[in-house]
């Protein structure tokens, strides 16, 4: 009987923290449709375009998550990208080269029918490409950033912060 309880503690011990493990991240990270946001995104640079008196430069950062199917491509982060990244983490936290080692590498990631070419922390480049299977959905926990620049490109960043391949809808 003991051991029978001391399993059934250990079992409900690590039920528990594996469901609890992403609860904190589903928390901080709000569940997005990304062809809503994206199309969103577009309408207010337009908005911002058509009016001059307001400023042609702004940027935006906030953390969501959302299913994705890898395309199984993977490059080194454009330049750009990462620029883009810094200027928005200088704005909003005053920090911007926290992302120089961070980041190296993006993964294509499928969105309905939207593709994306998404940084990845370098600490889950391994793991990743370890758990995720080409064509098969994974909840991705990224952090979003927004870049309208004074030429009126806009520049939409999902930086992977974390990803979860056991996910339940």
């Amino acid at each position: 009987m003991k051991i029978k309880l001391t399993i059934l503690s250990i079992l409900i011990t690590s039920i528990s923290l594996s469901q609890s493990g992403f609860e904190d991240w589903d928390a901080k990270y709000k569940l997005i449709d990304v062809k809503k946001l994206i199309e969103s995104e577009k309408t207010y640079a337009k908005k911002v375009e058509s009016d001059t008196s307001m400023a042609q430069y702004y940027s935006a950062m906030e953390s969501f998550r959302f299913l994705g199917k890898y395309t199984g491509n993977k490059r080194n982060v454009k330049p750009k990208t990462k620029s883009s990244i810094k200027n928005v983490l200088k704005l909003r936290t005053g920090k911007p080269e926290i992302i120089d080692d961070l980041v190296s590498q993006e993964i294509e990631i499928k969105v309905g029918d939207l593709t994306f070419w998404m940084p990845i922390q370098n600490q889950l480049i391994e793991p990743f490409l370890d758990e995720v299977s080409v064509g098969k959905d994974i909840l991705i926990y990224a952090l979003f950033t927004n870049e309208h620049l004074f030429n009126g490109e806009l520049i939409n960043t999902f930086l992977i912060s974390e990803f979860n391949t056991e996910w339940r809808k």
